[in-house]
């Protein structure tokens, strides 16, 4: 039987993405829980969260993305193989429009359509809708864009009316610019040189904009080989369930989310047990 481990984003004392009193951890961990209560009831597949998996106490612990991919794939290497890895988030746009489910895959493309589609049947089959707007709901990681507004959220939030917009998104523009140029740039430096080259910020929108810088360009799960001599590598899906900074996200969201669970563990099966 495959194991599946569900990972909720953020948690501890990092609360992902915030909009109002809605914290993206809180609320992708409620999903999760009950995700797990659809995969252990149903018993089709090996389920686990990650933070249980590896021994991490879910509601207390910070648990940086780099150091959980590192510590699931020492798991798989020498405790128990992981066959597919669903992290569960929320997205944020400095757009209010932005809006919708989103997959973001490292290499397999018709894992995260499959995946997709079977999602957004079954929300849309109970009335549920969380296609959103974007033309492209499936995206191949590291997505430039979705980073430059993850920035450009984290920057007006933590700097307020200090920066007016446009000086904000020319500073990300240049980071962004300098960032593409090579693989290997001394990141700290370079948020310190564009972003803040008069003086640094307080420690928090440090912490934001790396963790975030981590998410969109870190090394994923599906690069790490898993199983020995066999080199099997663990198949990876990111989720972004929908826009925190979207109200009728959010709505749904709040109000539906086991509905939103049973549709994410329908789409598991579809890409598990196929």
């Amino acid at each position: 039987m495959h194991l599946v481990v569900v990972d909720p984003g953020h948690g501890g004392k990092d609360p992902g993405a915030v909009r109002g009193k809605a914290k993206e951890a809180a609320l992708v961990r409620l999903i999760s829980f009950k995700l797990m209560d659809k995969l252990y009831r149903e018993g089709k597949v090996k389920a686990r969260t990650s933070f249980d998996l590896c021994g991490k106490d879910i509601l207390n612990d910070t648990w940086p993305a780099k150091q959980r991919r590192i510590e699931l794939s020492e798991h798989s290497k020498k405790v128990e193989q992981i066959d597919y890895i669903f992290s569960i988030h929320l997205n944020s746009s400095t757009i209010p429009s932005d809006s919708g489910l989103i997959v973001c895959y490292n290499k397999n493309r018709n894992d995260a359509e499959m995946f997709y589609q079977k999602v957004i049947g079954h929300l849309e089959s109970i009335g549920i809708d969380l296609r959103g707007n974007r033309k492209l709901p499936l995206v191949k990681r590291p997505d430039l864009a979705i980073l430059k507004a993850s920035l450009s959220r984290i920057l007006m939030d933590g700097l307020g009316s200090q920066n007016a917009f446009e000086e904000v998104a020319k500073k990300i523009d240049t980071f962004m610019k300098e960032l593409s140029k090579k693989a290997d740039t001394d990141i700290p430096n370079l948020i310190k040189s564009t972003l803040f080259p008069a003086s640094l910020p307080n420690a928090q929108i440090l912490y934001d904009i790396e963790n975030h810088l981590n998410l969109a360009l870190g090394e994923s799960y599906e690069t790490m080989l898993v199983s020995g001599s066999n080199k099997k590598q663990i198949s990876a899906l990111l989720v972004e369930v929908g826009f925190i900074s979207n109200p009728t996200d959010l709505k749904v969201i709040t109000e539906k989310p086991t509905a939103i669970a049973e549709a994410i563990g329908e789409g598991i099966y579809k890409v598990v047990l196929r």
